[in-house]
């Protein structure tokens, strides 16, 4: 059922309505003698072999591009299936698009959006760059993040000065793709004028047995505005290509907003060779192998110990799971130390999302080559072997990766307060003593403040990620499985009170008042701990 009653003149801004796009001679001639926009003739600053490279690829780059690029939207209509380029505004990447409606619909300080979280966060800082406030409609947090569409009729009823909703689909971060029955009803609820923004940024990875683009609908919908980009798919990144397929009424005064020449001869180049069947060809080729590639990379998270649920239908280039704590809940301050550990230590870079709404304890990972996301398997299977289970009754395994802390405490503050941890003083003398023939400690002596500044006293405490087993070598002393089976529990509680003496970065939250008891713990040996905090200055990250 098409939107009733939308009229677009009626939301567009009055300055906009009113607006004399720039004209240029170039507008009406395109080829000639041309001597109208004071271009440089003699050609560009270049050495001549890399001129010549760019001229055999039909640019002209001394000459400012199409401000219409009729060409590229020619090829994008056949691509999308639209009925002419009157359907389009291009711009520079998609955020120019989400821009441009914008300044477009809404007055700054007077109109209102409504978004539906978690979502692409561009929306909300383009909201506040033109003076917009945001309400917020909440997917559903099942793990689904399907349309409320309830929410998003009484958010509409509530505030009338709402003049675009923007949809995700599929969403990011959840990676899924929104149901279309629920996208047909909110373009025709009775009681919204204002236009619908579908971003259809990750569409070509939707499975082709499903529902994809709404594109098509344009010619229905004349409140609908489809957002895509070819930095996705078509893997054009570094192009900054972003697409709007609208009505023709709508389209007029998005390209009335723009810059002249927005889009550069090179992007407008580089997209057409895209579009043609060999260019085709090789999107449908890639988008397989990525597909084949995620549904691998999910195969393999179901398989690691400290991950969670994959959230979301799966239908982007990416994966979004949960990182789970000890007692099987998602975490975020587990999940931020794991992505900050594999970025700063181990070169590789995914994303935090665990402060998105439904995303508590969450990474989203993007599918990557074979190899990548080898590295990613690999990798997150070592982080989470050692976060995970610090310790287990059953194995009795001590990982470095949380012993530093007890060992720093151990050894550069001389004080029983590391007994608060569950360890006597005999029981860290000898871990001590353990670590130190492990291949990374040897020739450091850790109880020698000599070397408390060295990498090498570094590479030990902080850069190791091996296991070894203290019972045997430990047996005799006070260092049984029941004292250190609550380590991880006062580990965090250490982290409350502020201190932090360990090589791996908590995730920065507030840190909440230390009980009464962790204080009295505390009392008689902060002055120690003060000083080891002062000494440590240096070789903490």
């Amino acid at each position: 059922m098409a939107a009733t009653s939308f009229d677009a003149k009626s939301v567009i801004r009055p300055n906009i309505l009113a607006l004399k796009p720039y004209r240029c001679a170039r507008d009406d001639f395109s080829s000639g003698v041309l001597l109208d926009a004071n271009e440089n003739a003699y050609g560009p600053a270049l050495n001549p072999s890399s001129e010549a490279a760019i001229a055999s690829a039909g640019l002209d780059i001394n000459r400012y591009p199409d401000p219409h690029q009729i060409d590229l939207k020619k090829l994008l209509c056949k691509f999308r299936d639209i009925p002419g380029p009157e359907h389009f505004f291009l711009g520079v990447g998609s955020d120019e698009v989400i821009d441009m409606v914008y300044r477009v619909f809404c007055v700054p300080g007077k109109d209102s959006v409504l978004i539906t979280p978690p979502t692409y966060g561009m929306y909300s800082v383009s909201a506040q760059i033109n003076d917009v406030k945001v309400h917020k409609a909440n997917l559903t947090l099942d793990g689904q993040f399907q349309l409320n569409v309830d929410e998003i009729e009484k958010q509409v009823k509530a505030h009338p000065e709402i003049k675009i909703i923007f949809l995700c689909s599929p969403g990011n971060p959840t990676g899924s793709a929104l149901n279309h029955d629920s996208i047909r009803r909110v373009l025709s609820l009775p009681d919204y004028k204002g236009v619908v923004v579908v971003d259809e940024a990750y569409v070509d990875f939707i499975d082709s047995s499903r529902e994809g683009t709404t594109a098509t609908w344009v010619t229905d919908y004349p409140n609908l505005i489809v957002a895509q980009t070819m930095s996705k798919s078509f893997g054009l990144a570094g192009v900054r290509l972003g697409i709007a397929i609208t009505s023709p009424e709508i389209a007029h005064y998005m390209n009335a907003a723009k810059a002249p020449y927005n889009i550069a001869s090179t992007t407008s180049r580089v997209a057409q060779e895209a579009l043609q069947p060999k260019g085709l060809e090789i999107l449908h080729n890639h988008i397989s192998i990525m597909v084949q590639e995620r549904d691998r990379l999910l195969k393999a998270f179901d398989s690691i110990s400290g991950l969670g649920r994959v959230l979301g239908t799966n239908d982007a280039n990416f994966v979004l799971v949960e990182v789970l704590d000890k007692d099987g809940k998602p975490s975020n301050e587990r999940a931020f130390n794991v992505y900050t550990d594999m970025a700063e230590r181990q070169g590789l870079v995914v994303r935090f999302r665990g402060t998105e709404n439904g995303c508590e304890g969450c990474l989203r990972i993007t599918v990557g080559t074979p190899e990548e996301n080898d590295v990613v398997i690999k990798r997150l299977t070592d982080q989470l072997s050692s976060y995970h289970k610090i310790m287990t009754q059953s194995h009795a395994l001590f990982t470095l990766v949380a012993l530093q802390t007890a060992l720093l405490l151990a050894t550069l503050t001389q004080s029983p307060v590391s007994a608060q941890f569950g360890l006597s003083v005999p029981c860290n003398n000898c871990l001590v003593q353990q670590i130190s023939t492990l291949p990374t400690c040897v020739g450091v002596n850790l109880t020698d403040p000599a070397q408390q500044s060295t990498p090498a006293y570094r590479t030990c405490l902080c850069d190791s990620s091996l296991e070894f087993n203290w019972t045997t070598p430990c047996s005799g002393t006070s260092c049984q499985t029941s004292e250190l089976e609550n380590f991880e529990g006062n580990y965090s509680n250490l982290l409350k009170t502020g201190l932090n003496l360990t090589c791996i970065r908590p995730t920065p939250s507030p840190k909440p008042e230390p009980s009464s008891a962790m204080k009295e713990g505390w009392a008689g040996a902060m002055v120690v701990v003060v000083t080891a905090v002062a000494v440590l200055a240096g070789m903490l990250v």
